[in-house]
């Protein structure tokens, strides 16, 4: 009988934790049931921003409006992505769609490739490089797994791209 106890014991403990539980749940249900009733932070969210500016010192107010046309180039002349983002100067992009251009490509060959021309990257690097290219950009495409080829769009970017420093 005294394991029965026990077992008795236990589970009124458990219930007593649950019970706990429940109430710390049903305090959680009311105070958003409270903020969904108040919408005042969000409406004065949606409406207007006001941020100090720190160049001058005084408050600005900002009206919330559709955000403005990407320039035509980035302000310091490098090169643009599919996506209106600049590509950085350092990358090796151009080098690795170029080969890619010459037929579907295994990570091993992509990386002798570089290593080939001095521009060694991890592994780490140009997979997350592939990938990124494909999702973000369209450039690259994916048929196997470990494989890697290009798209008509990568194609253009090498076009409009090559020779004017971007992999360097």
């Amino acid at each position: 009988m005294d394991t029965y106890q026990t077992l008795i014991q236990q589970e009124e403990a458990k219930l007593t934790l649950l019970r706990q539980k429940v109430a710390a749940c049903e305090q959680r249900i009311a105070a958003l049931r409270t903020l969904a009733e108040t919408d005042d932070v969000d409406d004065a969210i949606s409406s207007a921003v006001v941020r100090a500016a720190p160049e001058a010192g005084a408050r600005v107010q900002l009206i919330a409006q559709p955000p403005a046309p990407t320039p035509a180039g980035p302000p310091d002349g490098g090169k643009m992505r599919g996506d209106g983002r600049q590509v950085r100067k350092d990358s090796v992009v151009v080098e690795v769609l170029s080969l890619l251009r010459t037929g579907v490509k295994n990570l091993d060959e992509v990386e002798a490739h570089l290593n080939a021309l001095g521009k060694q990257r991890s592994r780490g690097y140009l997979r997350t490089a592939l990938m990124t290219w494909r999702t973000t950009n369209g450039w690259v495409t994916n048929p196997n797994p470990g494989r890697y080829g290009l798209t008509d769009a990568g194609a253009a970017f090498v076009d409009t791209n090559k020779g004017e420093g971007i992999g360097a």
